[in-house]
């Protein structure tokens, strides 16, 4: 598949000044290991209860490198986002490019969206939503955006399948059975519940 709508945003990656390495100088610290044990720690904990000490033992990082880094625990979680948002774009659009036909590319993004992240421990852009909601505008803009890009991507793979007037309006209700099932899984539904909507969101978007 080509030609689909670019499912990234358009922003340069996160780079930490303090962590960035430069000519001549030492790699200290790998920049996606440290991303992805804050991560983490926001995915068991939530915002609030997260403390800086938290984030620092988890990512091994000193106080002021910390800082240094991220200037906050709110500058950590931006951070943290940007890197999960668009490793997950990443990923859905590698998906998609490989496959020989929109059948198999809707089939390949689906169980990419549904696969193991969200049958095993929910969705963290649902867990943020909802605990940050509008609290945080830049934090829900990089959500929404994300969400919309989504959205535009599935409906570009489903066009083929479904026509381009149905294509829209399915992806959509595709997206939400996505999120439902993070929420539904961060909640304790079994992972039965979970291969019950990806199905439905597959036949949304033209697959049987």
């Amino acid at each position: 598949m080509s030609d689909l709508f670019p499912i990234r945003a358009p922003r340069p990656a996160f780079a930490p000044a303090a962590l960035r390495q430069g000519p001549g100088r030492p790699r200290e610290y790998n920049l996606d290991k440290v991303l992805g044990a804050i991560l983490c720690v926001f995915r068991a904990q939530g915002y609030e209860a997260a403390s800086v000490e938290d984030l620092t033992a988890a990512a091994g990082l000193s106080r002021s490198s910390f800082y240094a880094a991220f200037g906050s625990k709110r500058g950590a979680l931006i951070a943290a986002l940007d890197s999960y948002l668009e490793a997950g774009a990443a990923s859905l659009e590698a998906a998609a490019v490989t496959q020989p036909s929109a059948t198999e590319a809707v089939r390949a993004v689906v169980h990419e969206m549904f696969a193991a992240d969200v049958a095993r421990s929910g969705c963290f852009v649902v867990d943020m939503s909802a605990e940050l909601g509008a609290r945080d505008a830049e934090a829900a803009g990089m959500i929404n955006d994300s969400i919309a890009r989504k959205a535009r991507f599935l409906a570009d793979l489903a066009t083929p399948l479904v026509g381009e007037a149905a294509a829209e309006g399915r992806a959509r209700a595709a997206l939400a059975l996505y999120l439902g099932a993070g929420a539904m899984r961060k909640a304790g539904a079994p992972v039965t519940d979970v291969d019950a909507l990806r199905s439905e969101a597959c036949r949304l978007l033209g697959v049987d």
